[in-house]
């Protein structure tokens, strides 16, 4: 049912033949369940059924252990409730199939994040001097800390941020 009302839309839509196909391989995989794609809450439709009181319980379950940063590490010893609060308002998950992008070059930067799992390739351009540059690529792992300055300041990213294997 969920691939017709996409095969519909994607009609009504009028899109180029070749990339609908393509959109329906990748859809079929993710309805599958077969997505190298972690899975995140909101997509286990069974805890929207639990009490809110016991989602909240484990939303923090799962953050507390991405609590690595010494500034949250410090802040989960000091304020047990700030944490717990500050994990319920503000901190979430996403999960990235290999190939999405987190973030392109000169977006603006409205969150950090911390990579649980898996690798992602971060690629930006260096500019060496006036008249040359260069494109240089990184590998980020887990535990690894990206983009914090947007906790703080205004901020754009200058690079690419794609997943490698599923975040």
């Amino acid at each position: 049912q969920k691939l017709l009302a996409l095969r519909i839309f994607m009609r009504s839509k009028d899109l180029n033949m070749r990339f609908r196909v393509d959109l329906m391989k990748h859809a079929a995989v993710a309805v599958s369940g077969k997505s190298s794609k972690p899975r995140l809450m909101q997509d286990l439709t069974i805890l929207s059924l639990l009490p809110s009181s016991v989602q909240q319980d484990l939303h923090f379950e799962l953050c507390r252990k991405c609590l690595c940063h010494p500034l949250l590490r410090w802040w989960s010893d000091f304020d047990k409730a700030g944490i717990r609060a500050l994990c319920h308002e503000a901190m979430d998950f996403r999960a990235l199939a290999p190939g999405d992008n987190l973030f392109f070059p000169r977006a603006r930067a409205e969150a950090a994040y911390e990579v649980v799992r898996g690798k992602l390739n971060y690629v930006w351009t260096d500019h060496v001097n006036e008249s040359e540059e260069r494109e240089v690529d990184l590998e980020v792992n887990a535990r690894t800390f990206i983009s914090e300055a947007a906790l703080w300041t205004k901020w754009k990213h200058v690079g690419l941020l794609t997943a490698a294997k599923g975040c």
